[in-house]
């Protein structure tokens, strides 16, 4: 004689509600791990802009040959310096100068470091 229930038998039914958490764990797992991505890249873009900005204000603006430093309302924190790219002692003339621009936002173990060269004289 042949059993003809139909249905599932309770190891059928474990072993689909062990595939289906499996699958569920995996996803929660790759959503934060997304989302930890997406605050990553927001706070490197924040302070890229903010580098940004600075070197655009020491392009602009005469040429301060002491370090500023500041922080940002959204927690960026800046420092530019321009220094005498060849011999310091002759910083009061003319020449080629070192801007340096780096920026950190908060939270962050990198910065975005900019750099590049300005013909002038000190002010």
């Amino acid at each position: 004689m042949t059993d003809s229930r139909a249905g599932f038998t309770l190891v059928e039914a474990l072993t689909a509600i062990t595939i289906l958490a499996a699958g569920l764990v995996l996803i929660q797992q790759i959503y934060a791990s997304t989302a930890r991505a997406e605050y990553s890249a927001r706070q490197l873009n924040a302070a890229l802009w903010v580098a940004e900005e600075q070197m655009a204000r020491a392009w602009a603006g005469p040429l301060e040959t002491h370090d500023l430093t500041g922080v940002t309302r959204s927690g960026v924190a800046w420092r530019r310096s321009i220094k005498p790219l060849f011999d310091p002692m002759e910083a009061s003339s003319a020449g080629l100068w070192l801007v340096e621009v780096l920026a950190q936002a908060e939270g962050m173990s990198r910065q975005v470091r900019l750099e590049t060269l300005r013909y002038g004289a000190a002010e």
